[in-house]
């Protein structure tokens, strides 16, 4: 298949590729930096330059895919309600280009969107919370308006993912606990036997 994906070279899509490159697909990865075309480049994949808010610019790349992965997404949470509802919009687009064909969207979105049935753990089956509880979940919203179209769309809810190089999420809680000798625990006392716990 020839896939087009966003997020080429973020956590997910940089081991993504090489995978997809291996299986024996043809990758075509958007990149908006000459580094990340480079390293696009390196694992063997074709470069599609561009960002990803550039809807039109998305478009003319999604059009000629066999199938497309959406894997970017602003991770700067100051702005968490906008980054989200742009997202949207890239997907909301990527499945119009897909409407009426058997051509698959897989779409990443993250383990803490789901919602958990009373008295038990979340499973990946579950609903997600809205987009009124938490902006985030402006992906799979628009997922499910795709799906209810009669769209082939995936998603694929991705617990912390790190790596040696970058940590994700899990950055933050480590940098602080370097820079405070504890990590902060919810404001609960911390326990006798783990005096490094701290009160937040």
């Amino acid at each position: 298949m020839r896939v087009f994906m966003t997020g080429a070279t973020g956590f997910i899509g940089s081991f993504l590729v090489p995978e997809l490159i291996k299986a024996g697909h043809q990758v075509i990865g958007l990149s908006r930096s000459s580094a990340g075309a480079e390293a696009l480049i390196r694992a063997g994949a074709e470069v599609f330059r561009g960002d990803v808010n550039d809807l039109e610019r998305l478009r003319t790349a999604a059009e000629v895919a066999d199938g497309l992965v959406h894997a970017a997404f602003n991770h700067d949470f100051s702005n968490v309600k906008q980054h989200s509802e742009e997202d949207r919009k890239v997907i909301q687009m990527l499945g119009e280009v897909l409407a009426g064909s058997d051509r698959p969207l897989v779409i990443t979105s993250g383990t803490g969107l789901a919602r958990s049935r009373t008295g038990r753990p979340a499973a990946e089956t579950d609903d997600h919370v809205t987009s009124a509880e938490f902006p985030r979940a402006a992906s799979e919203e628009a997922a499910d308006a795709l799906i209810a179209k009669g769209g082939r769309v995936m998603v694929m809810r991705l617990p912390q993912v790190h790596d040696t190089r970058r940590q994700g999420r899990i950055a933050h809680p480590a940098g602080a606990a370097k820079g405070s000798g504890g990590v902060c625990r919810g404001g609960q006392e911390p326990p006798a036997r783990r005096p490094r716990l701290r009160r937040c």
